[in-house]
């Protein structure tokens, strides 16, 4: 098969994947900047009907890329033949394209300026009856070319016409299906001030049980007891616990659905998000409680940020374990993993999980300051020692790609980070209030923890056991290296997400999967992630911006 081939050729893969790295990188960056300028909102009054609907922009562009990817998923496969064309073809006149678009997005920018920056410009052009229509026409045409001439650099017009001739008979149902998604958001979205108020009376309830006197008020919704009160807003019912509870079982009922019995797996989604509200509450009256009779900073700091993810990796690892034991849910039995899938697995995982789970429980018991970083670095090093022999195939010489690919990532990371210059003093303040020992002991093991612990573990579970098990449930038939667009979107979005920086995460999980994918070996990633690591340590350092850390 045609991709078989692809598959076989290192040197092609890699020119295939920089091209359409090269193209996120470059949308996302433009996306950043042009949006920055666009204050939309501010047209929306507009008496001119051309300028109120541009004032609408930002809502026709949602429900365009909500129209967009419910078109996308009703047409995998024409897509998935524009993928295979986009790797075998090499588009015409690519140089030609970028120029226009670079003159396309110039026009489009220029006109950003005089819509919604210089006002008196803005003014001065409404006075003239045909400028009152064909700026907004020309800003819309402007960026549209743009964003055509970019598709054109990277994808030939022939793979576009494929795609176009199969996507004109299922626009009716997108256009059905986006009317009703949004249609559903609006609802949802107008119901959780009723949602947070059944929080808030649950909450109350089950408070009551612990102590006689609870101090409430339904109009601010403030909780808690005579020394400690919160207020339960509309964004702590839960809501983001059940979207992270419905986007895993979404993964787990794929991956799995050759095991699963239909329909009754569905029942995993009420299940978890019904549990995940319901520890959302009991989150709610243990951070009181620990408020009340413990610590004010510890309640409203670690144990606040880090309860919920808490709850939600305990609610996903059980309900996964529950599902694969019930009849109810199990159409043909999960294969039994033999000893050298579970002896291979262990060391993939095991260090990261420790990692995670020893950063949760520290954060929860300490707020502000991570003081328990060495012991956190200590832990997960005794864990690498203990199964040290598993790693000896995963490395194979050094690789200077690796570390060219790791200095482009540190570049990319700075500049999608943004300086915090208060938390950069509060860190600063923090350190020197303890003994110049102890600064650069802990600073010390920030750094071993950074170029050494955390490299290997996230890329020992990202690249070299989540890769490979998202292309099959048997990972080790899995050629390393082995590219799929589901694995390399799905890991180096979810590395992102686990970030604080997700854009800046996900950006970097792109390159260390690059790094994997040019010779194979999960040690390069290692090293590419290393290496980035090393030199925003140097850059730390130098500048002070403990932030970025």
């Amino acid at each position: 098969m045609p991709r078989l081939l692809f598959l076989k050729s290192r040197h092609f893969l890699s020119a295939s994947l920089l091209r359409l790295i090269f193209l996120c990188l470059l949308v996302t960056v433009e996306t950043i900047t042009v949006s920055a300028s666009i204050d939309a909102n501010s047209l929306a009054s507009s008496p001119l009907p051309a300028f109120a609907l541009l004032g609408q922009s930002g809502f026709l562009s949602r429900v365009g890329f909500l129209f967009v990817a419910i078109l996308g998923f009703l047409n995998r496969q024409a897509i998935k033949t524009v993928g295979l064309s986009f790797w075998h073809s090499q588009p015409k006149h690519s140089l030609l394209w970028l120029i226009g678009h670079a003159l396309a997005l110039g026009v489009f920018g220029l006109l950003n300026f005089v819509l919604f920056i210089d006002q008196n410009a803005f003014t001065l052009n409404l006075a003239i009856p045909l400028t009152a229509i064909g700026l907004p026409v020309a800003w819309l045409i402007s960026g549209c070319a743009s964003f055509a001439c970019l598709l054109l650099v990277f994808w030939p017009w022939s793979a576009w016409q494929l795609i176009l001739r199969q996507l004109r008979q299922n626009i009716p149902l997108a256009t059905l299906g986006t009317a009703v998604s949004w249609s559903i958001a609006k609802l949802a979205a107008s119901s959780w001030l009723h949602f947070s108020e059944l929080t808030y009376l649950l909450s109350k309830a089950l408070l009551s049980l612990f102590y006689h006197v609870v101090v409430s008020n339904p109009t601010t919704q403030a909780l808690g007891t005579p020394t400690f009160i919160v207020e339960v807003r509309p964004e702590c019912s839960g809501y983001e616990g059940m979207g992270l509870v419905t986007i895993f079982f979404t993964l787990f009922i794929w991956t799995a659905r050759k095991v699963l019995r239909f329909p009754t797996a569905f029942l995993l989604y009420p299940l978890g998000i019904a549990l995940m509200y319901l520890l959302n509450i009991v989150r709610i009256c243990l951070l009181i409680i620990i408020g009340t009779e413990w610590s004010p900073y510890v309640a409203l700091g670690g144990f606040h940020a880090n309860a919920g993810w808490i709850s939600f990796i305990a609610i996903s690892v059980w309900i996964v374990w529950f599902s694969q034991r019930l009849p109810i849910f199990i159409g043909t039995p999960f294969p039994s993993p033999n000893s050298q899938v579970s002896n291979l697995a262990k060391p993939f995982l095991l260090p990261f999980v420790v990692l995670v789970g020893a950063t949760l429980i520290g954060g929860a018991l300490i707020s502000g300051f991570d003081w328990l970083y060495p012991l956190k670095v200590v832990i997960s090093l005794t864990v690498l020692w203990l199964l040290r022999h598993a790693y000896q195939k995963i490395f194979n010489g050094l690789s200077f790609s690796a570390i060219i690919i790791g200095t482009v990532v540190f570049l990319l990371w700075i500049t999608l980070v943004p300086v915090d210059t208060k938390q950069d003093l509060k860190f600063a303040y923090i350190l020197s209030t303890i003994p110049i020992a102890w600064q650069y002991g802990w600073l010390f093991f920030r750094v071993i923890g950074a170029t050494l612990t955390v490299p290997i573990v996230e890329e020992l579970a990202f690249r070299g056991y989540l890769i490979p098990k998202l292309i099959n449930h048997d990972f080790l038939a899995v050629k390393p290296g082995q590219f799929t667009w589901l694995s390399f979107a799905v890991s180096s979005l979810l590395f992102g997400g686990m970030h604080g920086a997700w854009l800046a995460g996900t950006v970097a999980g792109i390159g260390y999967a690059l790094a994997l994918y040019r010779r194979g070996v999960v040690g390069d990633a290692i090293i590419a992630h290393s290496t980035t690591n090393a030199l925003l340590a140097i850059y730390v350092w130098q500048t002070q911006h403990w932030s970025l850390w």
